[in-house]
């Protein structure tokens, strides 16, 4: 999770923040001191247990109703019913066929053993970004900070979210799942983004490795190697940000 101090560099007081996985707001909270009148928090999170939790999160913190919107459903390439794994005690979850088909990939590349945990399965409904609402996908529209956490499917997501990537080009959070270095490297490239790690707040790196801000250094490995066997969060910018 990333701390209110570092996004005070980037995050300014009317911002709009989408949030895709936000479970009770707990990845929003850090927000909050930052965002003022006029900003907007737009969340999406299908387990109700946890939007009940969100709501109430933000009401307690006096964010204003106008101020907020919280969506009881998935981001998905096609919008429909689907299987859901999901670990209560975690409280993490993700589609099933998108879990089943990266973890066969994580074991065939590297032995990886993906979570099994999965304690629960239901159905939750998603939504793709052509069936949602006209004004909520306006409301998106103004994004400036992108955060995904939908264990395995976050690139399906942000693939969605392409017509707000595209025209505000905002910062991208979002989590490395085993299974799935390809598409998550072939995203960054397509869309242009530097892959910032900020476990220490001080890494920033290019796709391709190269050094883009002088006194930061690169990442041993090449991108998402040493992370393959494990989730990881990144943190994108858009490479026009940068200098090389």
């Amino acid at each position: 999770m990333l701390s209110t101090n570092l996004l005070s560099n980037f995050i300014i007081s009317d911002a709009t923040v989408i949030d895709v996985g936000a479970r009770d707001g707990d990845s929003l909270l850090p927000f909050l001191p930052l965002l003022k009148e006029g900003s907007q928090m737009i969340a999406f999170e299908p387990v109700k247990e946890e939007m009940d939790s969100l709501v109430k999160m933000l009401e307690a913190n006096n964010i204003p109703k106008d101020r907020f919107s919280c969506n009881q459903f998935g981001i998905n390439s096609v919008t429909g019913e689907f299987d859901f794994l999901y670990d209560t005690k975690e409280r993490n979850g993700g589609l099933k066929e998108q879990l089943d088909r990266i973890s066969k990939i994580a074991f065939e590349e590297g032995g990886v053993q993906t979570q099994s945990v999965w304690d629960k399965q239901t159905k939750i409904n998603c939504l793709c970004w052509e069936d949602l609402e006209a004004d909520l996908k306006n409301k998106m529209l103004k994004a400036s900070f992108i955060k995904v956490d939908t264990e395995g499917s976050d690139i399906v997501v942000l693939r969605e979210l392409l017509p707000v990537i595209k025209k505000t080009r905002p910062f991208i959070f979002f989590e490395w799942y085993p299974g799935t270095r390809e598409e998550v490297v072939e995203f960054i490239n397509e869309v242009q983004y530097c892959c910032i790690n900020v476990h220490d707040e001080t890494i920033f790196v290019s796709p391709d490795m190269r050094t883009i801000n002088q006194g930061y250094k690169v990442l041993i490995d090449t991108i998402g190697i040493q992370y393959n066997s494990g989730q990881k969060d990144f943190f994108l910018a858009p490479f026009e940000m940068f200098k090389v």
